[in-house]
């Protein structure tokens, strides 16, 4: 699965050519993982649980995440449920969103069911997935139920594509940690707490069901070897297998 991130840039001599702005797309490939209760890889995934801003596009370039096949949209997924008060990522003011598209008429977070064209990054034909847990039950659109989860106008002018959808439970950091840090049944991971003032959020347990878990807790011996000091170096002769590759196949 492919994620492209394009931003605009002034040229200093482009206007010679009718040219003033270039594109510079950069595309990152990832192995993606199934999160949630729909069982479909998340490509680009936002952790924050409460704030405001949680995914936020104010430039000029945009964020598109394209299919990994026919079968496997792009999909982008927010954790947050837009209820934070008080600074930093205040839900609390008018014309604050989890998913917010602000930046010019360039700037756009989209999630594609067509492949990527390399010639044509921008090309957003067939709707992907966005899911946001902002949404109240029965939400359907950004203006009919919690009115911080995203920005109507954002999915009016098209800078947000397509219409988000309702997440029914958050992804946490759970599908990492089951790929490659599973502790197996019966242990817990550390709650995840990113405003002191806010209720920790329980990330749950990995029991090895899924073929994919790791057999190991691979991070977690990483983290022995190594050393909780700052200053520690990684010991010599240190080797930690972790299974997987990086790969480009699939993507588009």
């Amino acid at each position: 699965m492919a994620i492209t991130v394009i931003s605009s840039h002034p040229t200093l001599f482009g206007g010679i050519v009718k040219s003033g702005k270039l594109s510079a797309p950069a595309t990152a490939v990832v192995r993606a993982r199934q999160v949630g209760q729909v069982k479909v890889p998340v490509a680009l995934l936002i952790l924050d649980p409460y704030g405001c801003n949680a995914l936020q596009n104010s430039g000029q370039g945009g964020a598109f995440v394209y299919a990994a096949d026919a079968n496997t949209p792009g999909y982008i997924s927010v954790d947050s449920n837009g209820t934070k008060v008080g600074n930093p990522n205040r839900c609390d003011q008018s014309n604050q969103y989890t998913l917010d598209v602000s930046g010019t008429s360039n700037a756009a977070v989209k999630a594609c069911a067509n492949f990527l064209d390399p010639m044509n990054p921008t090309n957003c034909t067939d709707p992907g997935v966005i899911d946001l847990y902002a949404f109240a039950s029965g939400q359907t659109t950004c203006s009919n139920g919690v009115p911080t989860a995203c920005d109507p106008t954002d999915v009016t002018n098209g800078t947000v594509y397509p219409q988000p959808q309702q997440e029914f439970n958050r992804a946490t950091v759970l599908p990492a940690y089951r790929r490659w840090n599973c502790r197996g049944p019966g242990v817990s991971y550390t709650q995840y707490q990113p405003y002191a003032s806010l209720p920790p959020v329980p990330i749950g347990q990995c029991d090895r069901t899924d073929p994919s878990d790791s057999s190991a807790p691979y991070i977690d011996n990483l983290k022995t070897s190594i050393g909780s000091a700052s200053n520690a170096g990684i010991p010599a002769a240190t080797a930690i297998s972790i299974p997987g590759r990086v790969t480009d196949r699939g993507a588009r």
